[in-house]
């Protein structure tokens, strides 16, 4: 399928780990740019080089470009939170499928991944040009508890945190708001649980087994950090 799609959905949710393994699936060479981190446009154009002989410029072929007929699974991932030379160079490829005047291999495919903009202020995040939304499928990624779930049991996600999450499908994802209570005090709650936070908790019990039951404070002010502090109390509670 040569149509480029971009999923849109919260963070912490699986959209650039599903693009992984369907790409791990399917045999393609997987190439993954986390445009929000990413300010060097030479890490997708390619490096500038001068050809002496035509005294022009042009750009070497990056690493990621195949050199074969493998075709690539392109992941373009927070394209809301890029620089806009990455993202002009983005909507060519996209457009054209083509990089340097070379086509990408027959079969390769190009996805982006957003967190939107909502009137919250919750991401930090541009307004995608119109131009360049109308080169791909939008779909919203809304996996649901269920979902969550099944994948956490087949990924060996905790016994604890699967029954946790079971009981209380309202914690899998919360926004608590800036105060919390802590026994009897009142904290600045910085942490939130969402779906990659809970298999961060899944790999700290893995890798403390018995933690919870000998040092159930440290196991307390260690997961609270990761999921916050009233839902990591309500978690050893449970």
């Amino acid at each position: 399928n040569e149509q480029a799609i971009l999923f849109y959905g919260p963070h912490g949710t699986g959209k650039s780990e599903v693009q992984k393994q369907i790409a791990e699936r399917s045999g393609m060479v997987f190439k993954a740019f986390f445009l929000g981190q990413q300010s060097d446009v030479s890490d997708l154009l390619g490096l500038l080089a001068k050809d002496e002989e035509n005294e022009r410029s042009y750009h070497l072929f990056p690493e990621w470009f195949p050199r074969g007929e493998q075709p690539v699974y392109l992941l373009f991932d927070e394209l809301n939170r890029a620089e806009g030379e990455l993202l002009s160079a983005i909507m060519d490829l996209v457009l054209n499928r083509t990089f340097n005047g070379k086509p990408l291999p027959a079969g390769s495919r190009i996805v982006a991944c957003i967190n939107p903009p909502d009137e919250s202020g919750k991401y930090d995040v541009n307004e995608l040009d119109e131009a360049l939304l109308s080169r791909f499928n939008c779909y919203a990624w809304t996996p649901s508890t269920e979902e969550w779930l099944e994948h956490a049991i087949k990924s060996g996600v905790h016994r604890m945190v699967v029954s946790y999450i079971s009981k209380h499908p309202d914690r899998l994802e919360r926004n608590i708001g800036k105060n919390s209570t802590n026994g009897s005090k009142q904290v600045s709650e910085w942490k939130s649980p969402d779906r990659r936070a809970w298999f961060k908790v899944s790999d700290w019990l893995n890798k403390n087994e018995n933690f919870e039951f000998d040092e159930p404070d440290f196991t307390r002010l260690c997961i609270s950090g990761l999921i916050g502090h009233s839902v990591a109390a309500h978690f050893m509670e449970h």
